[in-house]
Order: structure tokens, then sequence, then C-alpha cells
């Protein structure tokens, strides 16, 4: 259980350094929308490969809150970082939402989605910690 917990930290703790990587990126270097693209398929790729080292070697079911934390996360610290540099845009910081992202999904991962997967990636972890100390 303590290993769940810490891989759960760990990763959320990563998901809003990446955040804060990307936002930084985008503050201080003007991509295009090609560049834009391919960073975000780079860095898809990046992901997927950390969550599938994660899979293999811890595969249980409570690692599905891993993308749905990840995207709140990483959003919100993106967002809020990038209004810290710049006033002009993102006035909702953690809750902003982006109008022109290359993001494929950022269109649906709006502010209200992304906090529902949140939730609901936190209700799994604990439904899953409940049940390996057996009160469910």
């Amino acid at each position: 259980m303590v290993k769940v917990i810490s891989i759960f930290i760990w990763w959320c703790l990563w998901a809003t350094l990446e955040g804060w990587r990307e936002a930084i990126f985008f503050h201080r270097v003007e991509v295009d929308k090609t560049a834009g693209k391919l960073l975000h398929g780079w860095w898809t790729v990046q992901r997927s490969l950390v969550l599938g080292i994660v899979i293999l070697t811890n595969f249980q079911w409570w690692v599905i809150t891993l993308p749905l934390v990840f995207i709140f996360l990483h959003d919100g610290q993106y967002y809020t970082t990038r209004n810290k540099y710049n006033k002009q845009i993102y006035n909702k910081k953690w809750f902003a939402q982006s109008t022109t992202s290359t993001a494929l999904l950022t269109k649906f991962e709006t502010p209200v989605v992304r906090t529902v997967l949140f939730v609901i990636g936190i209700g799994v972890l604990i439904t899953y910690l409940l049940q390996k100390l057996q009160l469910v």
C-alpha cells in the first residue's frame, strides 16, 4: 500500500512539473502551430512511456487514476504558470481554458471535465486503498 501511495504522489508531482515545464517553454519560445503539434506529440509519447513503465511494473486496477489526475494537475499548473508570466492570458489561472492550444484534447478538457476526472481518480484510489485495508 505504501508503494501505491508513493507512486501516486510521485506521479502527481511529475504531472505538476510537466505543466510548469511546458508553461516555461511556451512562455519563452514563440512556437508556430506545426511545431506545437509536434511537441505535444513527443510529450504525449514521453508520458505514455512513463505510464507504460508504471503499468508494467505495478499492473493493478488503481493505475487508471494516474491519467485522470494528470490532466487536472498538468493543465492547472500550466495555466497558472503562464498567467504568472503574462497577466493578459489565462486569467482564471488553474481553471482557465485554452482557445489556441495545439493539443488535440484541449477543447474537451474543460475545467469542469478536468476537475471531475480528478475527483473520480481520487475516488478510485481511495476505493482501492480501502479494499486493500479490507474496509470496503
